[in-house]
């Protein structure tokens, strides 16, 4: 297979052992197949390093010796490419949100093995949400047949909301204040959890489709909103100290009321979904969520009702202001809008006319509208964290994981 060596030509600097373990695996990961004179070209490591270090994950089972490509040293001379064992290690991975939720068992090369639906919970009865979420996770692992020593740990996509830390989620779509849910997964599981804003959820997705990532800012646009942000290297959500966020940037001070910063007229209260839920007065009466009546919404304009579509569109043209914003602060390569209301097509098309309004000039050069999904995001921050994390060491995870799980049904 021939390999684009143009990818991370401008790789990371490598210091410590771990970081160019974590270099290298992440490089074949997203090369499928590459040999080793290949690896140090790119990377800049000398080839004893590079022959050691993939040694020791051979090994290990990390990775495997397939195929052949042409050497660049010898004429003629063939050498062994190496790629991901994908049987090395698996993950889970937990979109946990309003509208999308689902659990997702994947392999070391993120493919889906199977997944599990978690619409059927009410989020309401915390304890009871928990336990199902543990024992379908019980469940996914047993029905797959999977080496329990080879499960790494689970990555959480959330619907976070301000005032979440690395230890208590707090999430106004869920209806959650300050839930230890990190705490209870790991003491009921024992695997190490890590829990991510789906903004930043949704970024590692898309950081990791591409070859070499620039600077790029999210905005995830669905009943509410959510920003996070890859900037010299380095990820920024709300939770980051000294990062700041769109959702409430003021747009137009005589708006409306927003209920969580007590400001009127802010990004939160004219750009997103629940901006539009509240716009439409023949759903005051429904006895549906505000979830529900925003899925209705955007099917009646997806169906062509012309006042629904009208408010998509105006609603998109609120939120160029705020790419604007972004633009002026940060000038990142690329904006990013993703979510269900950022993708739906009458908003994406009021952001754009705005934009040209804004003497913005060929949109399509730093705006996109993303098409990552939940079970993408959610598996992206566990095989980051588990899989490609500088701090991964098998032996010791593999050790450390004896999970709790009684299989015997």
């Amino acid at each position: 297979m021939e390999t684009n060596n143009t990818i991370f030509s401008s790789y990371p600097s490598l210091g410590t052992r771990l970081q160019n373990k974590k270099n290298l695996l992440n490089l074949i990961a997203k090369s499928g197949s590459i040999s080793r004179s290949q690896l140090s070209s790119v990377t800049g490591l000398t080839p004893p390093s590079v022959s050691k270090i993939t040694r020791a994950m051979i090994e290990d089972g990390i990775l495997l010796e397939a195929g052949t490509a042409e050497s660049t040293g010898k004429v003629g001379r063939k050498e062994i490419n190496l790629s991901v064992n994908p049987d090395s290690a698996y993950v889970i991975g937990i979109s946990l949100t309003a509208n999308r939720p689902n659990i997702v068992l994947c392999n070391a090369i993120g493919e889906t093995v199977d997944s599990q639906n978690l619409s059927d919970l009410n989020f309401l009865e915390i304890n009871k949400t928990i336990i199902t979420i543990v024992s379908r996770i019980k469940n996914i692992v047993f029905d797959n047949s999977i080496d329990k020593k080879k499960l790494l740990g689970i990555g959480i996509s959330a619907a976070s909301s301000p005032g979440s830390t690395a230890d208590f989620l707090v999430s106004l779509p869920l209806g959650w204040k300050k839930v230890n849910l990190r705490e209870q997964l790991e003491r009921e599981l024992n695997l190490p959890i890590k829990i991510e804003p789906r903004s930043s959820a949704l970024l590692k997705a898309e950081i990791s489709q591409q070859e070499k990532p620039e600077d790029m800012y999210l905005i995830n646009v669905a009943l509410n909103t959510g920003v996070s942000a890859y900037l010299g290297g380095n990820i920024f959500n709300p939770m980051s100290n000294g990062f700041g966020s769109v959702s409430h940037l003021i747009l137009d001070a005589q708006g409306p009321l927003c209920l969580h910063c007590g400001r009127k007229g802010c990004f939160e209260t004219l750009a997103s979904g629940i901006s539009i839920v509240n716009l439409v007065e023949k759903l005051d009466n429904s006895n549906k969520n505000k979830d529900q009546q925003l899925h209705s919404l955007i099917s009646e304009a997806d169906n062509d009702n012309t006042k629904i579509k009208n408010l998509f569109f105006n609603a998109g043209r609120n939120l160029a202001k705020g790419v604007d914003s972004i633009m002026t602060l940060f000038n990142p390569s690329t904006v990013i809008v993703a979510g269900e209301v950022g993708r739906q097509k009458d908003y994406s098309k009021g952001a754009i006319s705005m934009l040209h309004e804004l003497k913005y000039k060929n949109t399509e050069d730093f705006l996109k509208f993303s098409s990552i999904t939940s079970d993408e995001a959610a598996k992206s921050v566990a095989l980051d964290e588990f899989v490609f994390s500088k701090l991964f060491n098998i032996e010791r995870l593999r050790m450390d994981n004896n999970i709790r799980m009684d299989n015997n049904k």
